[in-house]
């Protein structure tokens, strides 16, 4: 029985374990699902973000002025993000599971869910439990540790974690086309990466299966 096509988002802070998990989504549903692009302002590699394009900050203004686009920033307004809603469309009518990394916000993955209302499954990452504080530490130990950033871009995203961690704890509803529905569907906590991930395929398994036994 056919599946119905689906919009999968994950949203966290900087070092959370987004990027490795989407990677081991992608590689269990294989031909089935299709990682959304990315455009930002930001440098990038395409051999570590394959999925990401760079813009110049002008031409990304210029698809924020088209309502087809979702355009957030991020890093105190310094860094943008772009993603095509005709993109993930295009995909669905395709019949592929779309899988998509979006800000953790109300311009990234609030926009994202007053978009596509119940189409969309989306999960809020958090590195640990307790409190804010604990889990910022955490976020800082664990940049610091891939040795990946740039001092300057190091300590920028460092300063901006509280910013994604308390949106997703607060997981504010928005209006969608259908009905008031919470941002995220659920919120994981990536304390170990394997536990984490395996838990992510299952409650996407999960939503499709309840898809398919609602036709």
């Amino acid at each position: 029985m056919k599946l119905e096509p689906r919009v999968f988002n994950f949203s966290g802070p900087y070092a959370v374990g987004k990027d490795t998990i989407i990677n081991s989504v992608l590689s269990h549903f294989g031909e089935r699902a299709y990682r959304v692009s990315t455009w930002t302002t930001r440098s990038v590699d395409p051999d570590i973000d394959p999925s990401y394009t760079h813009i110049d900050r002008e031409d990304l203004g210029k698809l924020q002025a088209n309502s087809r686009w979702l355009v957030n920033y991020q890093l105190g307004g310094t860094t943008g993000y772009g993603t095509s809603l005709d993109e993930i469309e295009q995909c669905l009518r395709r019949g592929k599971l779309c899988i998509h990394s979006i800000y953790a916000g109300r311009e990234g993955a609030g926009a994202l869910r007053a978009y596509f209302g119940p189409r969309l499954y989306s999960f809020g990452i958090v590195p640990c439990g307790g409190k804010l504080e604990d889990q910022v530490a955490e976020l800082d130990r664990r940049l610091r540790s891939r040795n990946r950033d740039e001092p300057n871009l190091l300590e920028a995203r460092i300063l901006h974690q509280a910013e994604p961690l308390s949106y997703i704890s607060a997981n504010e509803s928005v209006s969608t086309e259908d009905r008031e529905m919470p941002v995220f569907d659920h919120i994981l906590t990536n304390e170990d990466i394997a536990v984490t991930t395996a838990e992510a395929i299952r409650l996407i398994e999960n939503a499709l299966h309840y898809d398919t036994a609602k036709e």
